[in-house]
């Protein structure tokens, strides 16, 4: 009768038990600027098209002095100096160019999270077994709202993306099996996006967001991309930024080597990915190093023009070799002209 009259309350405690408290999905029913740049790279850009175009001359006029400063040489010594000089400029001007064009496709401007059809109306309180908005942790809310939609606009690109929750190994019927879920997730794509540092947030000069705990939720989750649209970003002066006639190919063909990456490790360490956030770089300051490291190469290049022109031009007196006067110059090139 014991057993009985305890079965019968342990029947009725569980009648009256509440149901397992879910987490409430986020509220998609209006549009949230997850993240605004406030650097910009164009002032900067411009600077260092300037510079590569300043290095590239310098450059030329190193290679001169050395094919001036070496007569003796072989006519196709000569020539392969000459044709150092074309490469050279053409790496300073074109190539420097394709450059900042790759970095102004993978600079995020902007990340807008989309209002969605099925978007779920935040409640403060429930009846129905979930839990209200302050009761939950914004990464629970995050994990229990299916599909989201975002925007990301990129100096020379807009994305269009449809994220969900990855698949389990046990779960699906094309991500399903002994692998986990290899399709790319927002956070490898993230990766390879200039991103501004996130923990800087109020401070002059960093970027803005309506929703920080949201976006840093959003970009270490490991939702995946199911669906995207990429086109070129129409809105925006092109300057130094021009993107080439097939950039949007090219973006696409850099997310499918992030991904066939991302398949590759994930068999090579036994399904497991590396563990790590978004990284964040500036694009601002790869910027500034283009710039940089050509005025240097062709300064390099033009104190070695400068060298030669002036072992070429100096006067000799037995051993010695004295320091080459205008006065020289100004008779070799006499006697080369002659």
């Amino acid at each position: 009768a014991f057993c009985a009259s305890a079965g019968v309350e342990d029947a009725a405690s569980a009648k009256h038990a509440p149901s397992a408290v879910l987490p409430r999905p986020l509220d998609l029913s209006s549009e949230v600027k997850l993240y605004m740049a406030r650097t910009d790279i164009r002032r900067p850009a411009e600077a260092t098209s300037r510079q590569c175009m300043a290095g590239a001359g310098f450059a030329a006029l190193g290679f001169a002095g050395v094919i001036v400063g070496s007569p003796a040489a072989a006519v196709y010594v000569h020539g392969l100096f000459a044709l150092g000089a074309i490469l050279n400029t053409y790496k300073h001007t074109v190539m420097a160019q394709h450059e900042l064009a790759s970095i102004a496709m993978r600079n995020v401007e902007e990340i807008v999270l989309l209002p969605s059809s099925g978007a779920v109306v935040a409640a403060p309180s429930t009846g129905d077994g979930s839990r209200g908005d302050e009761e939950s942790t914004i990464e629970e809310r995050l994990r229990a709202t299916p599909e989201i939609e975002l925007r990301v606009t990129t100096t020379g690109l807009v994305l269009r993306l449809r994220i969900t929750q990855p698949a389990a190994a046990w779960e699906g019927a094309k991500y399903s099996g002994l692998i986990e879920d290899e399709r790319l997730s927002l956070e490898d794509m993230s990766k390879a996006l200039y991103l501004e540092e996130l923990s800087g947030w109020g401070k002059p000069g960093a970027p803005a967001s309506d929703d920080p705990a949201l976006l840093t939720a959003l970009l270490s989750s490991g939702k995946v991309i199911v669906d995207q649209d990429i086109q070129v970003n129409q809105s925006q002066d092109y300057g130094a930024f021009k993107q080439p006639a097939d950039g949007v190919q090219r973006f696409a063909k850099l997310l499918d080597g992030i991904a066939a990456q991302k398949t590759g490790s994930s068999q090579s360490s036994g399904g497991s990915s590396p563990a790590g956030g978004p990284g964040a770089r500036s694009a601002k300051l790869e910027i500034e190093q283009i710039g940089k490291q050509s005025i240097i190469s062709g300064m390099i290049f033009l104190t070695a023009g400068m060298l030669y022109i002036g072992r070429w031009s100096g006067s000799t007196t037995g051993d010695a070799v004295k320091d080459p006067t205008l006065e020289n110059l100004r008779g070799k090139w006499k006697e080369r002209f002659a």
